[in-house]
């Protein structure tokens, strides 16, 4: 795994990939459209005609939103930052921001899915080789399993089917008040609740299939169901389903979730993000099942560096201290230098690991530390994590750990 030492994308190698975000990020019209039919709605007795404008622009903002096409899939390059990754052609991905991450291979391809916070669909980073997904990865502070959650929209909701009846019995109204000002009334009562369809349509997710850390969400068509990757035997598309094939050790069923796809509609995945979908669970399963490498873990380094039961973190540290102390001492403990990196870069370790293996590399590479140990930070999302690590190498950040454990005890 190769080091990102530099802040700046321009001097590391960009990847060749492609990118799906058919949804792009939600914009300030998202809003804009309801809040127009409310203003009609609120003026219809007053000012029956500007009403009527406001209606109309209302609903085609609104509808005019909902129908942009959902954006192609995109060849472009990609740069690792710390912290991040950028897009050429623009765009970028901060690892604060992702809160779900999965990977799996896709043909002769390997495809990055993450749930970013400013996304209501996945975005999908294909790439060429493994050793180009584990530099993305890196930049993102995603490890080896994972983690999070994905959620893939299976079809719409059907708040997303009313709504659009409602602005067209809307905009009928409109066209009739025009020449019956009496129906002014029903025609705000209308505006008002298509408006709120529109607003509920925003809030409420479809139906959607996820993919969780030990199994797979998917909305039957009896309703949700969940399945452990160990007890799946089968995954397919199937009819427009998708199709599990499910053995809980006494029975065999089979689990249908009927998918809807679509090549304009944002809320939807388009074919090619289905696969991919598919792919991801496919591979859990395949994990599960144990058909790929496990990941390679360095229980030697780990269990000589861990916190004793009631060991002070003060005197935890001093101890690692000692280990650290000399090259010698360093070599008599049996610790590898690439052991304690790949445990601090580790974003799967736990947090005690992480921050005493930057504690013993501080004495016997404080150079490297400094630079390397600005990286892990930066794609730490947990702030609790972030303190651990800094707690070892920073004497402030220390006394607030000590503080933060004795309240702990306390209480």
């Amino acid at each position: 795994m190769s080091d990102q030492s530099s802040k700046s994308s321009t001097s590391s190698t960009p990847i060749d990939a492609t990118l799906f975000d058919g949804a792009g990020p939600p914009g300030p019209l998202v809003a804009a459209g309801p809040a127009v039919l409310v203003g009609a709605a609120l003026l219809a007795f007053t000012s029956p005609s500007f009403a009527l404008a406001l209606a109309c622009v209302g609903a085609m903002t609104t509808i005019t939103y909902a129908f942009r096409r959902r954006k192609a899939p995109r060849k472009t390059r990609v740069f690792c930052n710390v912290g991040g990754v950028a897009f050429e052609g623009g765009g970028k991905i901060r690892a604060r921001d992702v809160f779900g991450a999965t990977t799996a291979r896709t043909g002769d391809r390997v495809t990055l899915v993450l749930t970013h916070r400013g996304r209501r669909t996945p975005i999908m980073i294909d790439v060429a080789d493994d050793e180009s997904l584990v530099r993305i990865c890196k930049s993102l502070g995603i490890g080896h399993h994972g983690f999070g959650w994905i959620d893939a929209a299976a079809r719409p909701a059907a708040i997303d089917q009313l709504r659009w009846l409602l602005f067209g019995f809307t905009f009928l109204l409109a066209m009739i008040t025009l020449f019956i000002p009496e129906l002014g009334g029903l025609f705000a009562l209308s505006a008002m609740i298509s408006a709120v369809a529109a607003l509920v349509a925003f809030a409420m997710p479809p139906p959607a299939i996820r993919i969780a850390s030990q199994g797979v969400f998917i909305p039957t068509d009896l309703g949700p169901a969940f399945a452990p990757f160990s007890a799946i035997e089968r995954v397919a598309f199937e009819g427009g389903a998708l199709t599990l094939t499910v053995n809980d050790g006494k029975d065999k069923v089979t689990w249908r979730a009927t998918v809807a796809t679509s090549s304009w509609w944002r809320t939807m995945m388009s074919r090619e993000e289905l696969e991919r979908v598919i792919g991801q669970i496919q591979a859990a399963v395949d994990r599960a099942h144990g058909k790929f490498v496990v990941k390679n873990e360095p229980h030697n380094a780990v269990e000589r560096i861990a916190r004793k039961p009631g060991e002070s973190l003060r005197a935890w540290l001093a101890r690692l201290d000692t280990i650290g102390a000399t090259q010698t001492g360093y070599r008599d403990v049996a610790l590898e230098r690439t052991e304690l990196w790949s445990l601090l870069e580790d974003p799967e370790a736990t947090p005690d690991t992480r921050a005493a293996a930057a504690r013993v590399l501080s004495r016997v590479a404080p150079a490297e530390l400094k630079v390397r140990v600005a990286n892990v930070l930066a794609t730490e999302r947990d702030k609790r994590v972030r303190a651990r690590i800094s707690a070892s190498f920073d004497e402030d950040v220390l006394a607030d750990e000590e503080r933060v454990e004795a309240r702990a005890v306390k209480s």
